[in-house]
């Protein structure tokens, strides 16, 4: 198998480690693509005119049907990253070829990232250490002001249901909350068969205690969160963006959140990054994190790894993991 890799150096060497290299290498004839940021580049024709794979990474262009003429022996596109939907067009699928990313993989962070902010925001850690630096004393902490404060117990509502949104309902199973759940794409018996209750996006806003927003970045689902919705929040809640900041009217969340009504996490914002005039950097009851959940540092070989593995298994011709329904491609965020 030639396989074109369309990831520079520094991609190369976040993905992989040597040894995951040096394994890739001895599974296919392996040629770095001389210009990997431009793939219509004719440095690049001797090696794609030839691939019958291609690796792809952050920031690929778009494969034009130029490209793809180009590139008549190509049989399968793996990506290192998450959605595709920047660069595959349904042409890439209307000539047959298959393509996988490492979607899954990269949920699991985002998950682990999620399960942290919703256990810290339960146990209302962000409110007391607020509270703590305002009076540095600890005689404020009496029980009425801890009411309603605890994992155990806690409403967690869940808006949206991806890939996250199904590994975070796992996790938040082994612990003592109600989880519910709002996605026309699930049925009250699937519902039932995950241990989380389907509800409308008004019953998990006015009534829970931590939100979390898992919404792909699709045309129908911008500004899906509105302001009605917002206005809805309860008093010490906590809202959690780890989707896409285009899903939330942001006027609105700053307009609520001034009101110290409740708390708010946002790993994304529209756009991203916030104005410096913004509001949400000064807000006392906002925390913004800067695309921090996903898949970093370490776990970015996780997604090498998993790349490495669907070569292998399209070289075995076994099912490859993450491969991509044409069906589905367009609404993978």
């Amino acid at each position: 198998m030639i396989l074109a890799v369309g990831l520079d150096e520094k991609l190369r060497r976040r993905f992989f480690t040597k040894e995951q290299w040096a394994h890739l290498c001895s599974l296919a004839e392996v040629h770095v693509l001389p210009n990997p940021d431009d793939l219509a580049d004719p440095a690049n024709v001797p090696v794609l005119v030839r691939a019958e794979g291609l690796m792809t990474g952050w920031g690929c262009r778009l494969l034009t049907n130029d490209i793809l003429t180009l590139c008549g022996r190509l049989k399968v596109i793996i990506h290192t990253g998450g959605s595709v939907r920047s660069f595959v067009p349904d042409e890439v699928f209307a000539r047959g070829i298959l393509v996988t990313s490492q979607t899954e993989l990269n949920a699991e962070p985002v998950a682990q990232f999620c399960l942290a902010q919703i256990l810290l925001a339960a146990k209302g850690v962000a409110r007391a250490t607020r509270e703590y630096g305002r009076t540095k004393s600890m005689t404020t902490f009496d029980d009425v002001w801890a009411e309603g404060i605890g994992v155990y117990g806690a409403r967690i509502g869940l808006i949206g249901y991806g890939r996250v949104a199904r590994r975070l309902i796992e996790m938040l199973g082994g612990f003592s909350v109600r989880t519910l759940l709002n996605s026309p794409y699930v049925t009250p018996d699937q519902a039932c068969d995950m241990g989380v209750e389907l509800a409308s996006m008004e019953e998990i806003m006015s009534t829970c205690d931590v939100i979390s927003v898992h919404l792909g970045d699709t045309p129908d689902n911008h500004g899906a969160i509105s302001g009605d919705l917002l206005s809805l929040v309860k008093e010490g809640a906590t809202f959690i963006n780890t989707a896409r900041g285009i899903v939330v009217d942001e006027l609105a969340l700053i307009r609520e959140c001034r009101t110290g009504r409740f708390d708010a996490v946002l790993d994304v914002t529209y756009p991203e990054v916030p104005a410096p005039n913004s509001d949400l950097w000064t807000l006392p009851n906002v925390t913004l994190t800067p695309h921090w959940a996903g898949s970093l540092g370490r776990e970015l070989t996780l997604l090498g790894q998993g790349a490495l593995t669907n070569v292998e298994e399209y070289l075995s011709g076994a099912p490859l993991t993450g491969q991509i329904d044409p069906a589905v491609a367009p609404y993978i965020a």
